[in-house]
């Protein structure tokens, strides 16, 4: 018996580990299909926490379809028109109200005859589409292939691009663009010598740009400083960090193709390099380049992920560091495949269509999340040519499900380093039943708790953690924050109300470096926190809310404003029981800071206060809606102010 129950386990554990399972295909009509190295042409949507995400696709003659089931049934395809001839579309973005955002870019004649570049996005609104162009570059030479990759900063999308330009007298340079949607551009030249004419990019929070580019058959990377729509806007340079050694290193010059993917605290890229002979026949190349030590890993050669070293295998694309497709050429020379790899495997053909040539392959990756902490779910889509009548494109849709073996790491997903001060979103939700936008507002929720992970917190400091609360709902909202299992706030937030609380961080919760944080719900539909968890370093002065921890006294029920709304000034009184050190503040609907409001007491234990609608520094607000919040020894409150 007990032999019998060790099989049945053996045979249970060999079929988790199993490589991989099919589960759903597609086929659209096509005209020029996806074309190479054009990333982020297929997309999920943000912070999804199950298996059946909504999948956004969309290929060059701007037909976009769509999922909500994961890729089981679609919507589309659509076309919305194209105000431009000759365009192509250069990324996807899905933002978190699940409408998306796409990078067009065109090559045109300008006057006098040259060559230029117009660079725009296209916005799916829920009752409007909404293009917005601009014509971003001008030369005399031939232009580049042009890779974009799309940042949501400030609730704008910030159009990033890099591409190549052929000057008289210097071969290829290399160029940074970037746009946002007021019309803004600049144009920065990097100094990387005569690169090649192609180049791919991608970011990580704080807006850090990573670019790999070709130049003399190998592979280089440079990075930038943190960028703010405001650097655009005014026009303030850029800092570059430039790679002393190309991260091909360790290869001979047959390089070039690059993909690259910022996922967590990891940068990936994969290219096309030679062979494990040496050989200029392409074989899948990858190196990893861990954020908090600036090391390539592996350090000696980079991987070779590839199925033959006889077989050529190019157009490589990176996904969330776990998973990377390429195609690959078949035993017949004029026909390739698509293959993919995944953690602890080797190469496995995802395509498998003989009477296909399966070309340029894109990628979008769930990592093993809840309730499948063992699954990876591979969403591809890549331009299949019937090779029974030449010139006739089809774009295939599959969805992959891999499960990798139990002996690797399935430590998913990766975590971002936790910058003082920073926003950190949603790679830092390790539970939560759902996402809901307000307008402008956006929160997790969760029917009982969320949780979060806040990593790489510095045993020896102190930390603050500012969380931003808000409830859109009608009815009232009670909830907790507990950090390491010691309570540190409880708030009440009433129907339409913000509050922005500020915790102490007990040093007890990251002797590990990670802190966990939990928001329990006590009374009301859910608990729930917007997106946004800022750390800082704690200092003499500033101490929080929740100082003492596990030391929350009673609630303080919400307050008047009079008039309300109102256009020159505000009077604000609150209750009774307000202790000496109570603060009045304004914020604006996104919990940023506005004004300290002069507090005076009453005879009677309240207090009053009164706004004249200016900011900290005696400027004038613009009209809209504002949050005034008053927070005492261990309770906060806080009540909604218009202002017309």
């Amino acid at each position: 018996m007990r032999s019998l129950a060790c099989l049945g386990l053996a045979v249970m554990l060999l079929a988790l580990a199993a490589p991989a399972v099919a589960e759903q295909s597609w086929s659209w009509w096509g005209s020029l299909g996806t074309g190479p190295n054009q990333p982020r042409m297929i997309q999920l949507s943000p912070g999804q926490t199950s298996s059946t995400p909504w999948v956004h696709c969309i290929w060059e003659s701007f037909e976009l379809v769509y999922s909500t089931d994961g890729g089981t049934s679609w919507t589309g395809p659509i076309n919305h028109g194209n105000p431009w001839p000759w365009s192509f579309a250069s990324t996807l973005t899905v933002p978190t109200d699940g409408h998306p955002w796409v990078c067009y870019w065109s090559q045109a004649a300008f006057d006098p005859p040259r060559y230029g570049l117009n660079l725009g996005v296209w916005r799916d609104h829920t009752d409007q589409q909404d293009w917005r162009w601009m014509g971003v570059f001008g030369t005399y030479g031939s232009v580049g292939t042009l890779s974009a990759t799309l940042s949501s900063t400030g609730g704008e999308p910030m159009v990033y691009a890099v591409t190549s330009t052929w000057e008289s007298g210097q071969g290829w340079c290399l160029w940074f663009l970037a746009f946002d949607t007021l019309y803004n551009v600049t144009t920065t030249l990097l100094d990387v010598g005569n690169a090649d004419f192609k180049a791919t990019i991608d970011y990580t929070p704080s807006d850090v740009m990573h670019i790999a580019y070709q130049r003399d058959g190998h592979i280089w990377y440079i990075y930038s400083s943190p960028i703010t729509p405001g650097q655009i806007r005014n026009n303030v340079p850029i800092t570059w960090n430039y790679e002393v050694l190309p991260i091909s290193r360790g290869l001979s010059a047959y390089n070039w193709n690059a993909s690259i993917d910022a996922d967590g605290e990891y940068v990936h890229c994969s290219w096309r390099g030679p062979n494990a002979q040496d050989q200029n026949i392409g074989d899948v190349r990858r190196r990893s380049r861990y954020l908090l030590d600036g090391t390539w890993y592996p350090t000696a050669a980079p991987e070779n992920i590839s199925q033959s070293p006889a077989a050529e295998s190019d157009y490589p694309q990176c996904g969330t560091g776990t998973t990377t497709t390429w195609q690959e050429q078949c035993s017949e020379p004029t026909r390739t495949e698509v293959y993919a790899a995944f953690p602890g495997s080797g190469p496995v053909m995802i395509s498998s269509a003989p009477e296909f040539n399966n070309m340029w392959p894109q990628n979008a990756v769930m990592n093993p999340v809840l309730p499948e902490p063992w699954s990876i779910y591979l969403h591809a889509l890549w331009s299949q040519e019937d090779l029974s009548y030449p010139y006739t494109d089809f774009i295939h849709y599959k969805r992959y499900r891999y499960i990798p073996s139990f002996l690797g790491n399935l430590e998913y997903p990766t975590y971002l380093k936790a910058v003082l001060g920073e926003s950190l979103q949603s790679p830092y939700c390790v539970e939560r039943s759902g996402y809901k936008a307000y307008g402008e507002m956006r929160v997790d929720y969760g029917l009982s708790r969320l949780r979060y992970v806040l990593p790489y917190l510095d045993p020896s400091r102190g930390y603050l953690a500012e969380c931003i609360l808000y409830n859109g709902e009608r009815t009232t909202i009670t909830q907790r924050i507990e950090i390491g299992g010691v309570l540190v706030a409880r708030v009440k937030l009433g129907p339409s109300s913000c509050d922005t609380v500020h915790v102490t961080i007990p040093r007890a919760a990251y002797k590990d470096t990670r802190a966990r944080v939990e928001v329990v719900r006590e009374a009301g539909p859910f608990a729930c926190l917007a997106n946004t968890v800022k750390v800082y370093e704690k200092t003499e002065g500033r101490n929080g809310d929740g100082a003492l921890a596990g030391s929350v006294g009673p609630l303080h029920e919400s307050f008047v404003a009079a008039p309300n709304p109102f256009s020159g000034r505000c009077l604000i009184r609150f209750e009774a029981g307000l202790d000496p050190g109570a603060t009045a503040c304004i914020h604006d609907a996104s919990g940023r800071f506005v004004r300290r409001l002069a507090l005076q007491r009453e005879a009677r234990g309240g207090g009053v206060a009164s706004w004249d609608g200016a900011d900290e520094d005696g400027r004038q607000t613009p009209a809209g809606v504002y949050y005034c919040r008053i927070a005492g020894q261990g309770y906060s409150a806080s009540a909604k102010v218009v202002k017309r």
